[in-house]
C-alpha cells in the first residue's frame, strides 16, 4: 500500500454490523465514504459519480475497498421484509455486478494515486433471514438459497480475477464460515468423506455477521498495513512481488515495526517468508492461502495437466527426431558395412578362386568336386559323375580314357578339318550321351570325323577318343 493512501470503505447494508463494531469497539477507526441500506451497485456508482471528487479533496488519496453487490443478488419486499433471489440466471446477474465493478475502476482511474480493491461476498441465508421475519414456511426458498450459493461462488471467482488485474487481493470471508462434517457414503462402504457447510449460526439474522465474526474479518486490515513492490521486466511483466507487513498507526499510516516480509517469485512459483513475526503468517495466513487454493483454484490441476501434456508432446517430438537421426545413422553405418563387405568379397574372390582350384567347382551344379569327379582334358574343369551321367561301373572300367565335356566336345566337333589322332587297337572310345541316364560304350577303329557325320549321328556327336591320361578322382578317398 502506498503510505499516503487512506483506506476507505464503500458498502451496503449487509456489512453495517462490521462498521458498527469498528466504530464502537476497541479497534482503530477506518474511513467509510458511503453506507446506505439496500444500495444496489447502480446506486453506488451514481453516488460515487456525485461525491468521489469531493471525498478525495477532503481525505486525500484513498484506497477504496468496495463491499457491495448483495442487493443485486437478492431483493427485499419493503412491506413484508422478506428477501428473495433477484434472478435465476447466474451468468446474467454476475455480469451485471462485475460490469458495475469495472465502472468503479474507470472512475478511480482519473486519480493516479488512488487504488481500489473489491472484497469478496460471504455466503448468507435467505431461509434464516425470512425465518427471523416470521415467514410461515421459509423453506420454500430452499431452491433459491441453493442458487444464491452458486451465484456467490461465481461472483467471487470474478472478483479474484479483477483484483489480480489490479495487483490486489481480498480476504476469503467464507473461510471463517466453513465447517466440515464427516459422513459415510452408502455407495462406498467403509469409506469416510467430508462435506462442507457454512455456519449460519454466525449470522444472528441470516445476513449480518455477529460482533466476533466482524472483528475477525477486519482484524488483519485494521492491525497491519501492507506495502507492496513488484519487479517488472522489459516486457512489462511482473516477475516477482514483495509484500512488507507493518504495524498500523492511529492515523492509518504504516508504522516503523516490520512484522514480516513475503517474497513471491512468479517465474518459479516459489514463496519465501522471513522476519521477526513469521508466526503471524503461519497462524493467521498460511492456512487461508491453502484453503483458497484448494477451494477456488482447482483449475490449477487442469493447468498442470495441460502443461504436462504439452511437455509430453514436445518430448515425444524430440524423441522422434532423435530416433530418425539414429535410424539414419544406423542406415549409413549399415551401408558402409555393406560396402566394406562387398570390397572384402571382391578382394577375397581371388582367394576363393584359388581355393576352388584346390577344391574344384563343378560348372554344372557349382558345387565342390571332392571325391566323385572327372576332369575335362580340354578346359581342365572338374565335373561330378552324376552331373555328366557316368556310373561307377563305367569309371572303374575306363579310367585311362580321355574325357571332354559337352562344351568342349561341341567345340571340337565343329572345328573345320579337325581329325582325332589315331590310336592303337587297344584304345577304346567312351561315348557319353547326356540325354540318357546310362551312356552306351562301344569300340571301333579310328575314323575321320566330319561335321555331317556327327550331325547325323547323335551318339557319335558326344563321343570322343581319349588319349592316354588319368583324369578321375578316386571314389575311395
Amino acid at each position: 500500500m502506498t503510505p499516503k493512501a487512506t483506506p476507505c470503505y464503500l458498502s451496503n447494508d449487509i456489512f453495517t454490523s462490521v462498521f458498527v463494531e469498528m466504530e464502537f469497539g476497541n479497534m482503530p477507526l477506518l474511513t467509510y465514504i458511503g453506507r446506505h441500506i439496500g444500495r444496489t451497485i447502480q446506486q453506488s456508482i451514481a453516488w460515487l459519480k456525485a461525491n468521489l471528487d469531493t471525498e478525495i479533496q477532503l481525505i486525500g488519496d484513498i484506497w477504496l475497498f468496495v463491499w457491495i453487490g448483495t442487493c443485486n443478488l437478492t431483493s427485499i419486499d419493503k412491506n413484508t421484509r422478506y428477501i428473495s433471489l433477484s434472478s435465476f440466471n447466474n451468468t446474467e446477474i454476475v455480469q451485471q455486478i462485475t460490469q458495475g465493478y469495472k465502472e468503479i475502476i474507470d472512475l478511480l482511474a482519473k486519480y493516479p494515486n488512488c487504488r481500489v480493491t473489491f472484497l469478496e461476498t460471504p455466503f448468507y441465508s435467505i431461509i434464516n433471514w425470512n425465518t427471523k421475519q416470521h415467514h410461515k414456511d421459509p423453506y420454500v426458498f430452499s431452491e433459491q438459497e441453493h442458487t444464491l450459493e452458486q451465484q456467490v461462488i461465481a461472483l467471487n471467482k470474478e472478483v479474484k480475477t479483477i483484483n489480480t488485474s489490479l495487483h490486489s487481493h481480498s480476504p476469503d470471508f467464507n473461510y471463517d464460515l466453513y465447517r466440515t462434517s464427516k459422513y459415510k457414503s452408502s455407495k462406498h462402504k467403509g469409506s469416510t468423506k467430508q462435506r462442507k457447510f457454512f455456519n449460519i449460526a454466525l449470522y444472528p439474522d441470516g445476513i449480518h455477521p455477529d460482533p466476533a465474526l466482524a472483528k475477525a474479518w477486519l482484524q488483519f486490515n485494521l492491525s497491519f498495513v501492507v506495502v507492496e513492490q513488484h519487479g517488472v521486466e522489459l516486457s512489462n511483466l511482473n516477475i516477482d512481488s514483495c509484500y512488507k507487513i507493518f504495524n498500523r498507526k492511529a492515523n492509518n499510516q504504516p508504522g516503523n515495526l516490520l512484522k514480516f516480509t513475503m517474497n513471491l517469485y512468479h517465474t518459479t512459483n516459489k514463496m519465501t517468508v522471513n522476519g521477526g513475526r513469521v508466526d503471524i503468517f503461519i497462524n493467521d495466513i498460511f492456512d487461508k492461502i491453502c484453503a483458497e487454493i484448494q477451494n477456488h483454484y482447482t483449475e490449477l490441476n487442469i493447468c498442470n495437466k495441460t502443461i504436462h501434456s504439452q511437455l509430453s508432446i514436445i518430448k515425444d517430438s524430440l524423441s522422434n527426431i532423435i530416433q530418425k537421426d539414429l535410424k539414419r545413422n544406423q542406415m549409413e553405418a549399415l551401408k558402409t558395412t555393406e560396402d566394406q563387405l562387398s570390397t572384402v568379397d571382391l578382394n577375397t574372390s581371388g582367394l576363393q578362386l584359388a581355393e576352388s582350384e584346390d577344391g574344384e567347382i563343378c560348372p554344372n551344379c557349382e558345387q565342390t568336386v571332392q571325391t566323385e569327379g572327372i576332369a575335362c582334358d580340354s578346359c581342365n574343369n572338374w565335373f561330378h559323375y552324376k552331373c555328366v551321367g557316368l556310373t561307377e561301373d563305367h569309371i572303374n572300367s575306363y579310367q585311362q580314357l580321355e574325357y571332354h565335356c559337352d562344351q568342349c566336345n561341341d567345340d571340337l566337333l565343329y572345328v573345320g578339318a579337325t581329325f582325332i589322332p589315331q590310336t592303337d587297337n587297344n584304345n577304346q572310345q567312351l561315348p557319353i550321351n547326356t540325354s540318357s541316364s546310362e551312356p552306351t560304350i562301344s569300340s571301333h577303329e579310328t575314323q575321320d570325323h566330319t561335321t555331317d557325320t556327327h550331325m547325323d549321328s547323335p551318339a557319335q556327336k558326344s563321343s570322343l577318343e581319349f588319349p592316354h591320361r588319368h583324369l578321375l578322382k578316386s571314389l575311395y578317398h
